[in-house]
C-alpha cells in the first residue's frame, strides 16, 4: 500500500466513525428532547453548491469555518454549545478543534452558556470535558491533550439532567 493510498483509507475510516459517532449523539439527544429535557440540534455546515448533478446530488464548497457541531437549550433556558470528535487514540488533543470552533466555544462559555467537547475515545469510552477544562488542559495536565483515562471528564448524561433542573 502506497502512502497516499493508507492515508486515503485512514482518513476515510476517521470520517465513518465521526458520523456514527455524531448519528449516536443525534439518537441520544433525540431521546433527551422526547423526556423533555433540553432541545439541541446539528449545526449545519456552511456550503455553497457550485454545480448541481442528478437526482439531488450536487458539488459543493464550504463558505466558512466549521462551528461547533451541536447547539440548543436545555429545560429551564440555559444555552448549550458543544463540538463532537472522534479519536482513535487513547487521548485527544487540543488542536483537534479549529481556531473558529474554540473562539465561537469561548464565546458562548463567556456569556454563560454550558460550552464543551464531547469526545469518544477508540475503546469506545465518551466523556464531555466543560470548555474552562479543555481550554485549560495544560496548565491543568501539563500538557496539550487529554487522556482517555481523565478524571477531568465527566458524563455527558449527567451534565444534561443535572443543568435541565437548574434555573438561571
Amino acid at each position: 500500500m502506497n502512502y497516499n493510498t493508507g492515508r486515503y483509507f485512514a482518513g476515510l475510516k476517521a470520517k465513518q466513525n465521526g458520523q456514527r459517532f455524531e448519528s449516536m449523539i443525534d439518537s441520544l439527544l433525540e431521546g433527551y428532547k422526547l423526556a423533555g429535557l433540553c432541545v439541541i440540534e446539528k449545526t449545519p455546515e456552511p456550503m455553497r453548491i457550485i454545480r448541481p448533478l442528478t437526482a439531488g446530488q450536487y458539488i459543493s464548497c464550504f463558505t466558512k469555518a466549521a462551528q461547533p457541531d451541536y447547539k440548543g437549550t436545555l429545560k429551564g433556558g440555559r444555552t448549550i454549545v458543544f463540538d463532537a470528535k472522534h479519536t482513535d487514540s487513547t487521548s485527544i488533543y487540543q488542536g483537534a478543534l479549529t481556531g473558529e470552533q474554540a473562539q465561537t466555544l469561548e464565546a458562548y462559555h463567556r456569556m454563560g452558556a454550558l460550552a464543551g467537547v464531547f469526545v469518544e475515545f477508540g475503546s469506545g469510552r465518551i466523556s464531555f470535558f466543560q470548555w474552562a477544562v479543555w481550554r485549560s488542559m495544560e496548565k491543568l495536565l501539563g500538557r496539550k491533550s487529554i487522556p482517555e483515562q481523565s478524571d477531568i471528564a465527566e458524563d455527558f448524561d449527567l451534565i444534561i439532567r443535572t443543568y435541565a433542573q437548574r434555573p438561571l
